[in-house]
């Protein structure tokens, strides 16, 4: 039911989903019993279907309810109590437009993570890049760029340069640099992002024309 669920929300199809997720729920409830890890994963998955939807003050509720069992049941580091941090800090920051309630979720998502995995963990370094995008948020973007430049530099000795969280970690950091006015530092990334993209995922690929977009802007930008 819930594999279903989620390969219907692939497919972007999330009202047919939603009942499914319901439905995965309440079973799980009756079965299991509320606290039941695989029914905390249901409400979970429950209330990231529901903030697609739009009913943002709902996934809120299911996302809190969430961590806070996690919290009592698995302990305040397990991994799943640290996907429930980072669902709420998202739901939050992306879809409740409060980013100053999202910023401690991080910070604290990304100190657990590195106390449990380690600093360069792929894991840690993705919380490292949350961080860094929620003060880019709230216009502390010098904040965020040392964030940028560790996430990078993480990604690219553990995933190697080509991989496609490596590239987001490019992309991440000329942006900041951009906001921060050093579009000369910027573009070399961008263009080194492109080769790496064009031969990787093709030169058509979403992803890619974003990165070529962003290459001919500030071009146009630079030369006036």
């Amino acid at each position: 039911m819930s594999d279903l669920a989620s390969c219907l929300e692939s497919f972007g199809d999330m009202s047919s989903a939603l009942p499914l997720h319901r439905r995965a729920v309440e079973s799980r409830q009756r079965l299991l019993g509320p606290e039941h890890p695989d029914t905390l994963s249901s409400v979970n998955s429950l209330a990231g279907c529901v903030g697609s939807l739009g009913d943002v003050a709902s996934a809120l509720l299911l996302f809190r309810h969430t961590l806070d069992r996690r919290e009592r049941v698995l302990g305040p580091d397990h991994p799943d109590t640290l996907i429930s941090v980072n669902n709420l800090a998202f739901c939050l920051g992306r879809h409740h437009g409060d980013a100053e309630s999202a910023l401690p979720l991080f910070r604290r998502a990304l100190e657990s993570s590195e106390r449990v995995r380690g600093p360069d963990h792929p894991t840690t370094l993705i919380s490292v890049n949350n961080l860094a995008a929620c003060l880019n948020a709230l216009d502390d973007a010098a904040s965020a760029l040392p964030l940028y430049r560790r996430a990078l530099e993480g990604s690219k000795r553990v995933l190697g340069p080509e991989h496609p969280d490596t590239l987001t970690s490019v992309n991440n950091l000329a942006g900041c640099l951009v906001r921060l006015g050093d579009t000369a530092s910027a573009l070399p990334l961008f263009r080194g992002a492109l080769e790496i993209s064009e031969r990787a995922i093709g030169p058509e690929h979403p992803s890619t024309r974003l990165i070529r977009d962003n290459i001919e802007y500030l071009e146009r930008v630079a030369s006036r």
